[in-house]
């Protein structure tokens, strides 16, 4: 995506810019103020800022998407192309996972309430220390257990779109993703397809995600999915399910095939 240019700051910007595809720090400067407080990071496409230890950020838009507003039930859009809004959204969701940890957290809110207490002369014991440390890390680790099961649930959900040929594959796969139907039960997706003249082969997909290194390890369903297809008895059944001429229905077995271990 191309950059988005600053007519009075480009010149200065790139006088002291060494890495261009470094992110840029973003300061305010309070009126008669001689400190710069940094409140958050700049794409270096220039096209988003997050605000530091916050979900939420700052969005560009053009003076043509103002231009294209739509107005529907007192709420305003604004038409952001596709590729620029998903690397805004990536940037915010990756800047505050990989800022915000719980020691930081924790740290923060108790310098804070510190520096409010010594305002107003106030002291804190060592007792209401640890009470506070205590119920700000129960907060937090119920905050990061809950960032992690988002975590979780969109990588599983990257793997499961991959494997289902809904986006472009990282690896090419050994089956072909034309075929592929996802499953509600049992394996999360199954491949049918005759790589050739007399033969039918079914290929079941487990996807899975793991934030550690190696391949991740199978969940209690698809053991014993797996165990079934390995050491069972399989029965292959075809049904032919349908209505006659005069309106009934019928379930007619055409094919019945068990195969043994």
């Amino acid at each position: 995506m191309k950059g988005i240019k600053f007519p009075k700051a480009d010149k200065t910007i790139r006088k002291f810019t060494k890495n261009k595809k470094a992110d840029l720090a973003v300061k305010v400067t309070p009126s008669g103020a001689d400190r710069h407080p940094r409140f958050g990071s700049m794409h270096h496409t220039r096209c988003v800022i997050s605000i530091e230890d916050s979900w939420d950020g700052y969005l560009f838009v053009t003076q043509e998407e103002r231009m294209d507003i739509v107005e529907r039930d007192g709420v305003c859009y604004i038409p952001i192309p596709a590729e620029r809004f998903n690397l805004q959204h990536d940037f915010l969701n990756a800047k505050y996972l990989k800022n915000r940890t719980l020691s930081k957290k924790v740290k923060e809110k108790f310098t804070n309430q510190f520096r409010r207490a010594k305002r107003r002369g106030a002291k804190i014991t060592r007792d209401e220390e640890i009470v506070h440390l205590e119920r700000e890390l129960k907060k937090s680790e119920a905050q990061i257990e809950n960032l992690e099961k988002m975590i979780r649930v969109s990588k599983g959900s990257l793997v499961d779109a991959i494997a289902l040929g809904i986006i472009p594959p990282l690896v090419e796969p050994p089956f072909p993703l034309q075929h592929v139907s996802k499953l509600s039960r049992g394996p999360d997706a199954l491949s049918i397809h005759t790589p050739k003249p007399g033969v039918l082969v079914l290929d079941f997909i487990e996807g899975n995600w793991t934030s550690k290194k190696g391949e991740p390890g199978m969940s209690p369903a698809q053991t014993k999915i797996r165990k079934l297809m390995e050491y069972g008895e399989i029965w292959v059944r075809l049904w032919h399910h349908y209505q006659d001429g005069s309106g009934k229905w019928h379930w007619k077995r055409l094919l019945f095939r068990r195969i043994k271990k």
